[in-house]
């Protein structure tokens, strides 16, 4: 980030995560698991995601049908 110019104080407000994250990341202490409510928050969108497929599809396959 400091040789692109962005300050740690911009990165963090920009991305919406604490600048003592990024700190943390640059010292390698931010394990790779995530925490119950990102896991709770990934699946609620999962789900979300899915349903919306679900009516896209069948809305082409309709719409394929009256062509």
């Amino acid at each position: 980030m400091k040789d692109d110019g962005v300050s740690v104080a911009d990165a963090a407000r920009g991305h919406g995560i604490h600048e003592a994250t990024i700190y943390k990341w640059f010292r390698g202490e931010v394990s790779s698991q995530p925490t119950l409510r990102e896991l709770m928050k990934l699946q609620k969108e999962n789900k979300l995601l899915l349903e919306l497929v679900g009516e896209l599809t069948v809305k082409l396959s309709h719409a394929q049908k009256k062509s």
